[in-house]
């Protein structure tokens, strides 16, 4: 009885098509009494014997990766036949979590090496997926494989589940088609032999095309347009890379604002959309470091921060016992990695081993005006240091740089820093507000830095046009509030021709060059000081507002102790 109750649950769930894909001779009812009474789950090891029929993952795999004379798609049919199947559509489940994108990378890609660094990649990747967190950042060197693994992923990712909706943007649209093709193929060739995945042919351009069941990738460049979509992964992958836009920190400037509002803001409303960016480093000021800095200042929740997962091609280098990224790499060797360090320096581009290689970000050394070596981590002193335990501090300006005059661009900093002089000419920089701020924002938090140093001998500000504008406010608001405002004003086109330049980078040169060369200048570790570090660092790349707010206290203080004036 038990079994006549049972029978018509199995007419149900064998289709005809089923029934045909199962090989042999065996009459109907002789599959079906096997479909209703499947054997128990066998543990052999590390095979499975699954309840469907189907042979164990191992063996799956081990036939799919079996290479016929047609290629891939041979070797399919190859599995097929030795499971006594002629479809894998609707394969089980312990089968399918068994598949992930370096699997697909074995069938997809000749030669494909699951080397150290690919597989922490995947296992972050898989975390993401698991919504352990939801915003992952990969920075591994030029040519490790990051861009074709996130090929692999995502063609993983619509295979498993078909309904995800992804969007891809690289630097230029050309490579990001580039890129979508090779999805496109791995997907038309495994994705119905492995989860029953097809494509909609009425959507099945490379640039954007839709599976049967609703998911999506649409690949863009920088300069694409996505507005009107919604997406479930949004995954940037070297968003910058020509060396133009690299030196540029208005290009800078622009590509951060599209990632943060054209890109990061198609999320899905009824989802949890993930984030991804992947990219070797390219500058301090790249859309990574820009990430990472505002997390560094708004303190997120683990979940929401960046997960950021960085490796350099060479690692411990300079010591004896240096080591390899990618150890099965006939090019990225130890010697090869050195042999490529060697011709960057040779060719006066060690910047470039620098950024791509090793992930140390730094600004063009060809175009910097401080020696990168001057700069490092000793630079900073503890945040919570007292300001008692600065020693033989013997004056303390705070200087402006409202960066509103003739000429400024909209995406320059605000700066008000506060720095303590010794006696032998070191800077203490002690307090400090360095951002892009409007201008009663500015106001507000400079008042506010005012108020902690009210130790201060001497406020200077520059003494064009927005500098009078904001120095009046900023004494108004201090009267307001009773505190000591000591304001001097500082016009360029006067007096000492020495230090009165007009010329701002060569007064920020001639102010800030031995103080850098000789170790004189010292940063309280805080978010702004690290701006700071940045722009002093990346000179005259970067932004100078720091830079020159530094120089015009120090000209200041030399006038006042060597002119009185």
């Amino acid at each position: 009885m038990e079994g006549e109750e049972e029978k018509p649950v199995v007419e149900k769930i064998l289709t005809l098509s089923e029934i045909r894909s199962i090989a042999g001779r065996k009459g109907v009812e002789a599959k079906r009494a096997k479909a209703a009474n499947p054997p128990e789950p066998k543990q052999n090891g590390d095979a499975k014997a699954h309840t469907n029929g189907h042979a164990n993952a191992d063996l799956i795999l081990e036939a799919l990766r079996k290479k016929g004379e047609k290629g891939n798609v041979a070797a399919a049919k190859y599995y097929h036949q030795c499971v006594g199947v002629k479809r894998a559509v609707g394969l089980d489940p312990q089968f399918l979590e068994q598949v992930f994108p370096s699997t697909l990378g074995g069938l997809c890609v000749p030669a494909w090496d699951n080397s150290p660094h690919i597989w922490e990649m995947e296992q972050l990747f898989l975390s993401l997926q698991r919504e352990e967190f939801r915003r992952l950042m990969i920075s591994i060197p030029i040519r490790h494989g990051k861009s074709e693994y996130a090929n692999l992923l995502i063609a993983w990712l619509l295979i498993r589940w078909p309904k995800t909706r992804i969007l891809r943007v690289m630097a230029s649209a050309d490579t990001a088609l580039k890129m979508a093709r090779d999805v496109l193929k791995y997907i038309e060739r495994w994705g119905e032999y492995l989860n029953g995945v097809r494509l909609d042919k009425r959507r099945a351009a490379a640039e954007h095309f839709e599976t049967e069941a609703g998911g999506m990738l649409r690949s863009v460049g920088a300069a694409g347009d996505v507005e009107s979509w919604t997406f479930d992964w949004i995954i940037i992958d070297d968003l910058i890379t020509d060396p133009y836009e690299i030196r540029s920190p208005n290009r800078r400037d622009q590509l951060y604002k599209d990632l943060q509002t054209k890109f990061f803001s198609r999320v899905n409303p009824l989802g949890n959309t993930k984030f991804v960016v992947i990219g070797s480093r390219r500058h301090p000021d790249d859309p990574q470091g820009r990430l990472l800095d505002a997390d560094r200042k708004k303190q997120p929740e683990p979940y929401d921060a960046w997960y950021y997962h960085y490796r350099p091609a060479l690692f411990d280098e300079g010591t004896d016992h240096e080591s390899c990224l990618w150890p099965n790499s006939k090019e990225f060797t130890v010697e090869g990695l050195k042999a490529i360090r060697d011709q960057k320096i040779a060719d006066d581009v060690y910047w470039e081993w620098l950024c791509n290689f090793q992930n140390d970000p730094i600004s063009c050394p060809d175009m910097l005006l401080f020696d990168p070596s001057w700069f490092g981590e000793d630079m900073f002193y503890p945040a919570e240091l007292p300001r008692e335990a600065l020693e033989d501090i013997s004056n303390t300006i705070i200087a402006f740089d409202p960066s509103m005059g003739d000429g400024s661009d909209p995406s320059c900093h605000f700066a008000c820093i506060c720095i303590r002089f010794t006696r032998t000419g070191a800077m203490f920089v002690d307090d400090t507000y360095l951002a892009q701020a409007a201008p009663d924002t500015a106001i507000e938090m400079s008042v506010a830095l005012i108020e902690r140093n009210q130790d201060v001998e001497v406020v200077v500000m520059e003494s064009n046009a927005g500098g009078r504008y904001v120095g009046k406010c900023i004494e108004d608001a201090c009267e307001a509030k009773g505190l000591r405002c000591p304001m001097v004003y500082k016009n360029w086109s006067a007096g000492d021709q020495k230090l009165d330049n007009k010329d701002q980078q060569g007064r920020i040169s001639l102010a800030l060059w031995e103080k850098l060369s000789k170790r004189k200048i010292k940063l309280r570790d805080t978010p702004w000081n690290r701006v700071l570090y940045r722009q002093l660092r990346g000179f005259p790349t970067e932004h100078d507002d720091g830079p020159d707010c530094l120089a015009t206290a120090d000209i200041v203080l030399r006038q006042l102790l060597t002119t009185g004036r």
